[in-house]
């Protein structure tokens, strides 16, 4: 039952040929955007990434130990107390 054909080859036919499709239907959906979802899709990207995340870590628990006095160096940047 050999005809040259292996069930590997047409596995990965079957792959490369799903692939082509996704990323034609994806081309199409892709031009059918509007400007207000591109930018939508932009911030998200940026805002939503690990990177992002950590920087707002790093600088949230900056400020909270500034604004509780943990950095005498620096005067306070609020004078609003967490636990009124």
């Amino acid at each position: 039952m050999d005809n040259g054909v292996s069930a590997r080859d047409n596995a990965r036919d079957a792959v490369l040929s799903s692939r082509r499709l996704i990323h034609s239907l994806k081309a199409r959906a892709d031009e059918r955007r509007t400007t207000p979802e591109k930018i939508a899709d932009a911030l998200t990207s940026r805002f939503g990434s690990m990177g992002f995340l950590i920087f707002n870590v790093v600088w949230f628990t900056i400020w909270l130990a500034w604004n509780n006095g943990q950095i005498p160096a620096y005067n306070r940047l609020t004078r609003f107390r967490f636990n009124c």
